[in-house]
């Protein structure tokens, strides 16, 4: 557990290094998708859950009884569902990005009380898929989620990192 939490420190530290305004607060979390047999059995679809299995230490605030107890789907979620389509299409770019969470009327996410992206405390997003390369069906085996407080924080130039 130690080496992921590793990686999301290191993650966190090259994207706020990137960032030319330096006054940006960034999140890094790793999601863990749990496979459900209702749809398709082992393979991770759109009915799969999502188990955060660690952040980097700034963000364990985002732990609250609220967000622990709320059932994270893979189809609640619009980046998730998006990053996984495009892994499953084998597209060349699988992230999701966005930019202004509160302009996106079609953005919705199981983190926000009632639907209201207002609730969330980030303004901006970027999933990508940690995907077995070495598998014909581009399984995804995890999600690397980064999450930023303001607004159009993820340019082209911090997105190339990827």
């Amino acid at each position: 557990m130690e080496c992921l939490i590793v990686i999301c420190i290191n993650l966190k530290n090259l994207f706020q290094t990137n960032d030319e305004t330096k006054n940006k607060i960034y999140s890094v979390s790793i999601k863990f998708p749990i496979i459900s047999n209702d749809f398709l059995p082992n393979k991770v679809n759109e009915t799969s859950t999502l188990k955060t299995i660690c952040r980097d230490p700034q963000s364990k605030i985002r732990e609250t009884d609220f967000y622990e107890k709320t059932k994270h789907t893979i189809l609640g979620n619009t980046a998730f569902t998006t990053s996984l389509n495009k892994t499953m299409n084998k597209e060349k770019l699988q992230y999701y990005v966005n930019n202004d969470i509160l302009k996106s009327t079609d953005y919705v996410n199981t983190s926000t009380i009632n639907n209201d992206c207002k609730s969330l405390s980030y303004k901006s997003e970027l999933v990508f898929p940690l995907i077995n390369i070495e598998n014909e069906e581009y399984d995804c085996l995890a999600l690397f989620v980064v999450i930023v407080t303001k607004l159009m924080a993820l340019h082209n130039n911090i997105i190339k990192i990827l």
